[in-house]
């Protein structure tokens, strides 16, 4: 094994070959793509840490011009049922090495009956544009019970 200093990395700044690109206005983000056809998505998200889940209504966020779908989370509970929670499939020989037990709960891809965090995500909007999206997600009104 090498020894770290004599690398020359340790404890050094190294320059960064995209930093000339991204500061001049060159770098291409994801969200710089357009494609033909392309839809764009915002989630609504819980403004509280932990709370029932009364309702959620999508109906002025459907009435915008733009707004292509809407989705809450007990719609998708209806149409597609849950994730299992062994989506991740470890060696055996992690298993074998310390005999333990993996407690994955499920929890729904969208927030059904309770949401558990802040930010956690409520509904989806689908629509012709960011702008759009966006601001049907700000149409969206939840009733919480917290």
């Amino acid at each position: 094994m090498r020894d770290a200093e004599s690398t020359g990395f340790v404890g050094r700044s190294i320059p960064r070959r995209e930093d000339h690109r991204l500061l001049t206005g060159g770098g291409q983000y994801v969200g710089d793509l357009t494609l033909p056809g392309m839809l764009h998505v915002a989630f609504v998200r819980s403004p509280v840490a932990h709370a029932r889940i009364r309702s959620v209504d999508l109906s002025r966020a459907a009435a915008l011009p733009g707004v292509v779908f809407t989705l809450s989370g007990a719609e998708l509970l209806r149409a597609l049922p849950p994730i299992p929670d062994n989506q991740l499939v470890l060696p055996s020989k992690w298993k074998a090495a310390v005999p333990h037990r993996i407690l994955n709960p499920q929890q729904p891809l969208l927030a059904t009956d309770k949401v558990r965090h802040v930010g956690e995500a409520v509904a989806v909007i689908v629509a012709e544009n960011r702008y759009i999206a966006e601001d049907a997600a700000d149409l969206v009104v939840l009733d919480l019970e917290e």
